[in-house]
């Protein structure tokens, strides 16, 4: 998701424009990481 600028500035192709503007849009995110690993105790 970038505006025309970014699309443009990294040749990138646009597939939808002002997205913003539609009232079905839905933006999700995603966090991936790697697991918490607890030490124990001493």
């Amino acid at each position: 998701i970038a505006g025309d600028r970014a699309a443009s500035e990294f040749g990138l192709h646009l597939v939808a424009s002002a997205i913003q503007d539609d009232a079905h849009n839905r933006t999700r995110f995603n966090v991936i990481c790697m697991p918490k690993v607890m030490e124990r105790p001493a």
